[in-house]
């Protein structure tokens, strides 16, 4: 597995822009064997290479008490130059699409409080452009300083 990824840091006003590019790389072969019951199990080779590139908005309102407020929205191509399709075994349908681009939309917000603590709301949207894919999620993010 390789991975590398650059990013920037931009601010203009109360507005923050951090654009980014990456790459990762990812292969693996299994060879093939005999299992417990007799049944061969041919060999496979699984690999991915993605880019995925794309800026994220943010800003801050910070109140007189020190406490603040950060919403972000991002906005990420990600392009899959090499890839694996992986398959349903029960069913046969693929399962990661049929497209090698698309986009991915993410937004949130970040609270904290002037002693540090902190809480962050965020969630994404995948298959933008896609045929076949779309994926969506969130993640919700406690901090507490000691």
């Amino acid at each position: 597995m390789v991975r590398s990824r650059l990013t920037g840091d931009f601010q203009y006003g109360r507005l923050h822009v951090a654009p980014h590019v990456g790459v990762v790389y990812y292969q693996e072969e299994q060879k093939a064997y005999i299992d417990s019951l007799g049944n061969t199990i041919s060999s496979q080779k699984v690999e991915l290479g993605r880019l995925m590139f794309g800026p994220k908005l943010s800003t801050t309102f910070t109140r007189p008490d020190g406490a603040s407020i950060s919403p972000h929205i991002a906005l990420h191509g990600i392009w899959d130059f090499r890839r694996t399709d992986l398959v349903n075994i029960d069913t046969g349908v693929a399962l990661t699409g049929t497209d090698d681009s698309r986009a991915r939309a993410q937004a949130g917000v970040t609270a904290r409080r002037a002693d540090g603590m902190e809480i962050t709301a965020e969630g994404f949207y995948d298959g933008i452009g896609a045929n076949g894919f779309n994926a969506y999620g969130g993640t919700l993010r406690f901090n507490v300083p000691f």
